[in-house]
């Protein structure tokens, strides 16, 4: 399954290459990519903080034993998120980069 946090993007991904615009498959690859390796690392905690940011979930709290997401990690997620945050609106989709808990 496709990184549950993006699943917007995913659609919009699978549409373009359906339709034969592989300028925008490409886009959208390029644009996700760098989270992707993010949450192939975090896994879990990574996609619940994304899920809780855009105000799908109300917390992050994850059960199953895992790498912690620290301050440079946070850190880095906001700047990969803000990268996305554009395209997100531009799709209609809730994004909140407050690291609020």
């Amino acid at each position: 399954m496709p990184a549950s946090e993006i699943a917007d993007l995913h659609v919009k991904l699978i549409a373009a290459h359906r339709a034969g615009d592989l300028a925008t498959v490409r886009m959208l690859f390029e644009r996700t990519l760098p989270l992707l390796n993010m949450q192939a690392v975090f896994r879990w905690r990574l996609t619940k903080e994304v899920l809780r940011r855009r105000g799908l979930i109300e917390s992050a709290y994850v059960r199953a034993p895992g790498p912690q997401l620290d301050r440079h990690d946070l850190a880095e997620l906001d700047q990969l998120l803000a990268a996305l945050e554009p395209l997100m609106r531009e799709m209609g989709s809730s994004l909140d980069l407050r690291q609020t808990v």
